[in-house]
């Protein structure tokens, strides 16, 4: 998120940073929780009411562990899929309808935990593949508040566009 607002974002609340950008055709606001991950809701629904928004206003982007690393699935709404964050969201605001970006981090390696992974760092092998879907996650963005979820659906998950497998890691 920090690529997309292209500077550091600022403290806005004592439960999330934020910037505004503004587009031809719309103002984003970038937003990163400073709550731990299972508070997520907390920051999401000050963020909603700070700004007026409501949930057809926002694109949740989360890490998956179930997708290989530097993959991207863009889906309008659903379950949390086992991922804290994304159930307390739909907790603090009692709905699954709202568009969620899940950025691959691949499972963790034998002997190491799920915390342990999703808060370490890539190694060397997978550095390129995150750093790559971190440019196609920031556009996915763009193109999610310019065009639309299905329009960008079909471009980040591959239907009608090229499917990206990261460092050559084809099914």
């Amino acid at each position: 998120m920090d690529l997309l607002a292209e500077t550091r974002l600022r403290e806005v609340s004592v439960t999330y940073l934020a910037k505004e950008r503004q587009f031809s055709w719309c103002r984003l606001i970038v937003a990163k929780p400073l709550v731990f991950v299972n508070d997520s809701g907390d920051a999401v629904v000050e963020l909603l009411n700070r700004y007026a928004m409501d949930l057809n206003d926002i694109l949740v982007v989360a890490d998956d562990v179930h997708l290989d690393v530097g993959r991207l699935r863009l889906r309008r709404g659903g379950s949390d899929g086992g991922h804290n964050g994304l159930r307390s969201i739909i907790a603090s605001t009692g709905s699954k309808n709202f568009a969620r970006l899940r950025f691959g981090v691949g499972s963790p390696l034998p002997g190491s935990t799920l915390i342990e992974h999703v808060l370490g760092t890539f190694g060397n092998r997978d550095r390129l593949s995150v750093e790559e879907a971190a440019a196609r996650a920031t556009q996915a963005v763009v193109d999610w508040s310019r065009d639309g979820i299905e329009r960008t659906m079909n471009q980040v998950n591959g239907i009608g566009g090229t499917v990206f497998y990261p460092a050559g890691n084809k099914p």
